[in-house]
């Protein structure tokens, strides 16, 4: 969990790149010098946000909407689409978990960018809630946003990824679309191809029980 956090933040608070080919929203781009990441192209949420207690959610998503130059209509329909809009203006301090998470992803819906990142997003969430989120990043793949997804909900995984990344021991050892890793380390599972890797850090094909 440290080394996968680590390396999305370090990924995402990076200003330059050196390398003479990057992979970018799923295209390869060409640089000849080292170029400056603009942070606007992509809005984060991370596993856990420890938003002051104090405040509401109206005058959280304001403060996100300040830097962002949202408007007022585009909180409160954000608002609404977490379920939130109704306790608008209630302290955050009462709220349950799977509360606090709603609006942890509203602060990183309030942008309309082209890459989303979201990191363990339906940790605290009950299930219905995780339907949403779920319908929520169809959407957003079907109006042309990219998903970076981080989670260990490999059910979650395979119900919205179109490519999956296993990352162990800080690296990713596999990656493909599920078919192909499927095929490669002979698994019928994430979690058999997860359990691979664990037992069989050499990538050698694992066989699982039927």
């Amino acid at each position: 969990m440290i080394k996968k956090r680590a390396t999305i933040k370090r990924n995402i608070t990076k200003k330059t790149c050196s390398e003479k080919k990057i992979a970018k929203l799923g295209n390869t781009l060409t640089r000849k010098k080292p170029t400056i990441c603009k942070r606007a192209c992509f809005a984060y949420m991370p596993d856990h946000m420890n938003f002051p207690k104090e405040l509401t959610p109206l005058e959280i998503t304001s403060y996100y909407g300040k830097f962002l130059n949202t408007s007022m209509a585009t909180m409160e329909a954000t608002l609404k689409k977490v379920g939130l809009w109704e306790e608008r203006h209630q302290k955050v301090g009462s709220f349950s978990k799977g509360m606090s998470q709603r609006l942890n992803l509203a602060q990183c819906l309030l942008s309309d960018v082209d890459l989303y990142i979201f990191d363990e997003p339906t940790n605290g969430l009950d299930p219905y809630w995780v339907i949403q989120f779920k319908q929520l990043i169809r959407e957003l793949r079907n109006n042309g946003k990219t998903i970076l997804l981080s989670s260990h909900i490999m059910r979650d995984v395979v119900e919205i990824a179109d490519r999956v990344a296993i990352m162990f021991q800080g690296e990713v050892k596999a990656y493909g679309t599920l078919p192909d890793i499927y095929r490669t380390y002979r698994c019928r599972t994430l979690e058999d191809v997860f359990l691979s890797l664990h037992v069989n850090p050499k990538n050698e094909p694992f066989v699982t029980h039927v």
